[in-house]
């Protein structure tokens, strides 16, 4: 459970944690493993309506800014994906972008992570106390 003075200390402990947007650049790289079998597919252009191209512009300006997203440093990739844009329902000056990468993730090799069922998870806590702190509120 998460109380105001729960979060007050994160923040007070873990300052640049709560700071601007959440991302790993410069702590962690993720490796992305791609099966090298499957051919690179580079998807048809998908165009942008006329009425959404301002938005789009702001939308990427604005991405490529906050360093979320970057530039592409070389034209020829042989992976390309396209973008879907749709303005927001409740915000129609505003644009939704996503990635087509349904062909590119079929060459994604993913990791499996086994979840534990009940039965491992309660064998693993065999001999664990539990220690309750008692609060009053009045």
């Amino acid at each position: 459970m998460c109380n105001s003075q729960t979060l007050e200390f994160l923040k007070d402990k873990h300052p640049a944690v709560f700071q601007g947007i959440g991302k790993l650049q410069g702590l962690y790289e993720q490796k992305i493993h791609v099966d090298e079998s499957v051919p690179p597919v580079a998807q048809t252009y998908r165009r942008v309506p006329f009425h959404l191209r301002k938005q789009l512009d702001s939308w990427l300006e604005d991405y490529v800014e906050k360093d979320i997203i970057e530039p592409v440093q070389d034209d020829s990739t042989e992976w390309v994906s396209g973008l879907v844009v749709a303005p927001k329902p409740k915000h129609p000056s505003q644009v939704r972008v996503c990635g087509d990468y349904r062909l590119v993730n079929t060459a994604v090799k993913r990791m499996r992570h086994l979840i534990p069922n009940v039965e491992e998870f309660l064998e693993n806590m065999a001999g664990a106390v539990l220690k309750i702190a008692i609060t009053k509120y009045f």
